[in-house]
This record gives structure tokens, C-alpha cells and sequence, in this order.
């Protein structure tokens, strides 16, 4: 049931995105980071079938693989004792943190390298999304009913 779900939030922030572009220049996200706009404020959308479809790939795969992600994290949380849910809810604070520290510009570098091709970035969300389904997968099989 997800699948459709994201697949119409794609089109609806597609189309969205579109008559937007109407009125004023907005790129959408993956815009922005695939081809570093940024602050380039004579950026006109491009209307190439290909730039659509690769646009509309890649938002898909990545509403698909951060609902992976969610439904991961939830079945993480409720399969966990107390001391799991701190440590599970410390580590994501942790690793959004840890970005900052200086000895990890090579990682970020490599990071900005490879999502700035999109297809390699929508394989890599397809990947993402299995190991998150899997996970959620194997922490739901056997899961009791709590009361």
C-alpha cells in the first residue's frame, strides 16, 4: 500500500514544483543537490523527457527508502527494551552529530561525489530500501503482540 502512496506524492510534488516554477524559479530537491545550483537564480527547469523521468526515479526511490527507514526504526523501537530505545534514539543523534568533526571531509567528499549522479544515487536508494525492508522484516516476523 506504500508503493502508491509514494508514487503519488512523487507526481504531486512534481506537478507542484511545475506550477511553482510558473510564477517564480524553484528548483525542486533533487535539482538542487544533482546538479549544485545553489543560489544561481537564473535556473530555468528543464523540460527533457530523460531530466524528467530521472527526477521522478529519484524521488520515488528516496520517499520509498526513508519510509523503509521509518518503518525500520519503529520496529526497532518496539522490539527493544528501554535501555535499546536510548541507545537507538542516542546512536541517530550521534550520527547526525558526528558529521561535524573534521577528520570525515574525505567521507563527505565521496558522499557529495556520489549523489551527484542520480541514477548511481537512485541505485544506491533501491539498496538502502531492501537492507531497510529486510531488517523490518526480520525484526517483524516473529514479533508477539504486546498489552
Amino acid at each position: 500500500a506504500f508503493v502508491p502512496v509514494c508514487f503519488v506524492m512523487t507526481l504531486v510534488d512534481f506537478v507542484l514544483n511545475r506550477l511553482q516554477n510558473l510564477i517564480m524559479p524553484n528548483p525542486a530537491f533533487h535539482d538542487l543537490i544533482v546538479f549544485g545550483i545553489g543560489d544561481n537564480t537564473s535556473w530555468v527547469p528543464g523540460w527533457e523527457m530523460t531530466g524528467i523521468l530521472r527526477g521522478l526515479l529519484w524521488s520515488f526511490l528516496l520517499y520509498v527508502m526513508v519510509f523503509f527507514f521509518g518503518f525500520f526504526l519503529t520496529q526497532a523501537y518496539y522490539r527493544s527494551n528501554k535501555v535499546m530505545k536510548v541507545v537507538v534514539s542516542l546512536g541517530l543523534v550521534a550520527i547526525v552529530n558526528i558529521w561535524n568533526l573534521p577528520f570525515l571531509l574525505p567521507v563527505l567528499k565521496w558522499i557529495v561525489w556520489f549523489v551527484s549522479n542520480d541514477l548511481r544515487c537512485s541505485a544506491f536508494f533501491a539498496v538502502l530500501s531492501a537492507l531497510f525492508a529486510g531488517g523490518a522484516w526480520l525484526l517483524t516476523r516473529r514479533a508477539s503482540v504486546k498489552r
